[in-house]
């Protein structure tokens, strides 16, 4: 009898990073059902934890991310910055977002961003169903988000 034996996958392949804690979502939807569609903007209070240029999130591999930017009374420079860059790792399921400064260890952080993406009816994330009322297809959006 043989058993297979895989090889556990890093915590980095299922956990984000630790170098900011976000306390506080602010977070504003404006969904088009008729277009299936979806767009937002979002303020994340964030705990510097370390020293940092990048904040990584978890995002569907179809949503689109904009005008990110990062508050900070500690930034000695400028106390907005607006991302120096925005990458999607699409395998992961990311979003990685890079500031030209540093922001410091210990301070405190508002990280704004807007996103929009089509709805779909994977039953993950933010998606849509249909249901018939009266003889008309209607769509509804729904989420499993905790």
């Amino acid at each position: 009898m043989s058993t297979a034996t895989t090889t556990p996958k890093s915590d980095t392949d299922f956990r984000l990073p630790t170098n900011v804690k976000p306390t506080h979502y602010d977070l504003t939807f404006k969904t088009d059902l008729e277009n299936l569609t979806f767009k937002g903007y979002g303020i994340i209070d964030l705990d510097v934890v370390e020293d940092t240029k990048e904040i990584v999130l978890n995002a569907s591999p179809d949503l689109s991310v904009s005008d990110v930017s990062i508050h900070s009374e500690a930034l000695k420079t400028e106390q907005v910055q607006s991302a120096a860059q925005v990458t999607a790792e699409k395998d992961q399921e990311r979003v990685t977002v890079h500031f030209a400064h540093a922001l410091p260890k210990g301070s405190k952080a508002k990280l704004h961003l807007g996103w929009e993406a089509k709805l779909t009816g994977s039953m993950t994330g933010y998606y849509y169903s249909s249901t018939e009322h009266e003889g008309k297809k209607r769509h509804y959006s729904l989420t499993q988000f905790e």
